[in-house]
């Protein structure tokens, strides 16, 4: 009830439409329309003229009576008589009689519909296979431009003549999803090119017309070499999967296959479209090495792994010819680009491979497929990896990041997990700034990465990078508090380390006015006495700053620890006052 209903709403929607089109300009619009729209509008005209409603009493068909088939019949009607030819009749504001002239040739229509059963009814009751229909061409036009091989074979047999033409077309040959097929006889030449530049073989190969194609290789005039827009039959069959038709080529024994035109060759084509049986037929009878063809310096496994086709990579890579770590030159090898663009299957794939190096780098970016995928944020990918012992987890990449240091700039908490399940995955080592995996992770803020690190026992966190900062001083100078209370819970001695400038972290915190780090730190009891190397304390430097509110919790901080001070040499309040 539910779909009855939204189809009758669906229906009225594209009346209402419809009717407020302005057709009088649509001869003027074809260039800018589809076929399908081109279709539709025909479709509505239909319908909206009063031979509609009488079409159930007509001496029809059953199955024509079905409105469904109205648009095959409009289809074919665009195919055969052009677009702006259907434009033209569509801005007639005269009626037509649209209904009755397209059912005319109820065979030509049942054709295009593909019934067997229903044209061999037919064609025994005595109706013409020749009859032409003005909007709608012969029934052999009909059938071909929907690919019927079978109901081609009926007509051929009771003598459907094959020099047709639809709208603008040479003799031979009918349109066919906006291309051309060539019917033909033994007489006739089944080389012949149509207007849009194919042959009636290499769109057959292309459409995986079996039936047709096994017609016309059976001609003796066909010529299987001739090339369209470039790509052979050959090409354009493996281009497209098509296994059967690919493999009756290559039993011609005067098939020529082209395999330094790099570009237009069957082999590249099969790879681009993962293919894999179809390539691995294609290498099988052309005995030729699978590394032997290569396309811009690069192999067919090369190809399958960057454009992510697992089934032809697994295929290649179960052959012994094939070179897992091939590339030319600039370090992207075939596992570079599979991690480079996250594709899971084909990186499986390659790691099974006992010869493959998963550690070769790139020269631009200067990163190993480890990298690439962390950079990616390819996370699957990156644990694939990682569960490859021969991978390197400390392999450098942009700036001499190590991964784990570049996980922790870039905040992937999930990657620093799994980098640090590898033991092996060196913590403390450092860019060629000296900043570790901990200095980023505490100038970033991300203390949930932090925690993570100080779990490792190994974890160095007063290593000082070039500036002589470390972790601690970062940390503080950015205002995240959080990740300072972790690094003096885990490290309290840090607290007054100074860098090249003799900074600690307190004038860090003092100088970019982050008064919760302040109040954190004294609260560590962190020395405000000290000096940097312009003699200046952390009072000093909040005053220059003009942080009022640092400045009165540093001098009252001042005050509370010298008081302390001397209670602790036994002087009494009085003393301490008058002091």
């Amino acid at each position: 009830m539910l779909m009855a209903v939204s189809g009758s709403f669906d229906a009225i929607i594209s009346r209402r439409a419809f009717q407020r089109l302005d057709f009088q300009n649509i001869s003027a619009a074809e260039p800018r329309l589809t076929r399908d729209t081109i279709v539709w509008l025909l479709l509505q005209k239909v319908i909206s003229e009063k031979d509609y409603s009488d079409l159930h009493d007509r001496n029809l068909h059953p199955f024509l009576r079905k409105t469904v088939v109205l648009w095959g019949v409009c289809s074919l009607a665009v195919l055969y008589q052009g677009r702006l030819s259907i434009c033209e009749r569509l801005s007639d504001p005269a009626p037509t009689h649209l209904v009755q002239r397209l059912l005319l040739n109820q065979l030509a229509v049942i054709c295009y519909i593909g019934n067997e059963d229903i044209v061999r009814s037919l064609v025994a009751q005595g109706n013409d296979v020749n009859a032409e229909d003005e909007f709608l061409g012969t029934p052999l036009y009909a059938a071909t431009h929907s690919g019927q091989e079978g109901i081609v074979d009926i007509l051929l047999k009771h003598e459907a003549n094959p020099n047709v033409r639809g709208y603008s077309r040479a003799p031979l040959v009918v349109d066919t999803r906006d291309d051309e097929v060539l019917l033909w006889t033994r007489e006739q030449n089944p080389n012949q090119i149509g207007p849009q530049g194919v042959t009636a073989l290499w769109l057959s190969c292309s459409y995986g017309y079996t039936g047709i194609v096994r017609l016309l290789l059976n001609h003796r005039q066909i010529d299987v070499n001739l090339k369209c827009g470039g790509m052979s039959p050959l090409a354009v069959a493996a281009s497209r999967g098509h296994e059967t038709v690919v493999r009756w080529l290559l039993e011609r024994e005067d098939l020529w296959v082209d395999l330094q035109n790099r570009i237009h060759c069957p082999l590249w084509y099969a790879t681009m479209g993962g293919h894999a049986r179809v390539l691995k037929l294609l290498l099988d009878k052309l005995h030729v090495g699978a590394d032997d063809y290569k396309w811009n310096s690069r192999t067919l496994l090369w190809w399958a792994a960057s454009w992510g086709h697992p089934s032809v990579a697994q295929m290649l890579l179960n052959r012994s010819d094939v070179n897992p770590n091939y590339h030319r030159g600039d370090g992207n090898t075939p596992l570079w680009e599979a991690a480079t663009y996250g594709h899971i299957d084909v990186v499986a794939y390659l790691l099974q491979r006992q010869d493959i190096d998963p550690n070769i780098s790139s020269w631009t970016p200067s990163n190993t497929p480890l990298w690439t995928a962390l950079w990616r944020r390819h996370a699957n990918v990156m644990d694939l990896l990682l569960r490859c012992k021969a991978v390197n987890p400390n392999s450098r990449g942009h700036d001499m990041l190590t991964p784990l240091s570049a996980a922790c700039l870039s905040g992937q908490t999930l990657m620093v997990k799994m980098l640090l399940k590898r033991m092996d995955t060196d913590v403390n080592k450092a860019d060629y700034c000296l900043r570790t995996a901990a200095s980023y992770a505490c100038q970033k803020g991300y203390d949930a990465i932090l925690q993570l690190l100080l779990k490792r026992s190994d974890l160095e966190l007063d290593k000082a990078d070039d500036d002589g900062r470390t972790p601690l001083s970062r940390a503080g100078e950015n205002g995240h508090v959080k990740v300072v209370q972790l690094l003096l819970e885990h490290r309290p001695a840090l607290i007054n380390v100074q860098d090249k400038d003799r900074s600690t972290c307190l004038m860090k915190a003092s100088e970019k006015g982050h008064l919760a780090v302040v109040q954190l730190l004294l609260n560590f009891n962190a020395d405000v006495h000290l000096k940097d190397r312009n003699h200046r304390t952390a009072l000093c430097i909040a005053q220059q700053g003009r942080y009022r509110n640092i400045e009165a919790c540093l001098k009252e901080h001042n005050s509370t620890s010298r008081i302390k001070q001397l209670s602790t040499n036994s002087w009494t309040p009085l003393r301490i006052e008058s002091a």
